[in-house]
């Protein structure tokens, strides 16, 4: 019976743990989805050898010659003197349009001239080789943006542990308190609400409902020349807080307990106990008075 009411109080914990990972695991990008790192990979060795033969060959299908002669010469402004990069990949899009699959993938590439590039790779069925390419130089946003984005990082870190120890708080004292819709509270506290402002070229704000596990982060997005904030509140945490007293069941009154009496006075003697030594003291002292007599 111990075991049954043991596992009936772990139940309830245990299913919203799995959520908890199911929205973990579902938050973690799929960068292999937008995958076309062999193709800007290619594409930035043409760059680097400035063969504009090669480069050419691999966008002539949607760009013109003309088009394309003109965008090169902006590229190896930038590039001029590079002989190396390292690149990463920093984002990526899918879209399904008619039957159709048009898949974007940005990069972040650092050449050994000291600049930082942008690249981002268009890639769309029935297209061979690169359907969309864009090549921008991002060298200045990023020193700028990695003098306060990573302190603010860690900032951010410590405040969202700050707020889920606070909602982990809360969650334990709802689970001991007698309270009026438990269950409904229970899982009202482990939702937060996430503010996002993007500031830069492209500013914007939204905000979404979803989980505390949610971390609170800023990144520098070189796509947009923006940085992009994401506040975590926990909005269901916060509302328990301010309204946990009014909910809380009271325990019943023992049958038969007498209410307290306000007007009660500790150490004073009964009325009745104080009139007879009242009238014993009168009668002494009547009876002193007739001896003086």
């Amino acid at each position: 019976m111990k075991n049954k009411k043991i596992l009936r109080r772990a139940l309830p914990l245990l299913m919203i743990a799995l959520v908890l990972l199911a929205t973990l695991i579902s938050c973690t990008p799929d960068m292999d989805v937008g995958n076309n790192t062999e193709l800007a990979d290619q594409f930035m060795d043409h760059v680097i050898a400035d063969d504009y033969d090669a480069a050419y060959g691999m966008v002539k299908a949607t760009v013109t010659d003309s088009d394309f002669r003109s965008y090169w010469a902006t590229v190896q402004t930038v590039a001029d003197g590079a002989d190396t990069y390292e690149m990463k990949q920093i984002g990526w899009n899918l879209n399904r349009s008619k039957g159709v699959t048009t898949r974007t993938t940005a990069y972040q590439a650092e050449l050994d001239n000291d600049r930082i590039i942008l690249l981002r790779v268009v890639t769309q069925d029935g297209i061979e080789g690169i359907a969309g390419i864009h090549f921008s130089d991002i060298t200045e946003f990023i020193r700028e943006t990695d003098a306060y984005v990573p302190t603010m990082n860690i900032v951010l870190t410590v405040l969202h542990l700050l707020l889920m120890a606070f909602t982990v708080w809360m969650f334990v004292d709802c689970l001991r308190r007698k309270l009026a819709y438990k269950w409904l509270w229970l899982l009202l506290i482990i939702f937060s609400v996430a503010f996002t402002v993007t500031l830069g070229e492209t500013s914007n704000f939204s905000f979404n409902v979803g989980l505390v596990c949610q971390p609170s982060t800023m990144e520098a997005d070189p796509g947009l020349l923006a940085v992009v904030t994401k506040l975590v509140i926990p909005v269901g945490a916060i509302l328990y807080l301010c309204l946990r007293k009014k909910f809380t069941v009271e325990p019943p009154k023992p049958d038969g307990e007498a209410p307290a009496d306000p007007f009660a006075q500790t150490g004073t003697r009964p009325a009745a106990e104080a009139d007879g030594d009242r009238s014993a003291s009168a009668e002494a002292d009547t009876k002193e008075g007739g001896e003086e007599s």
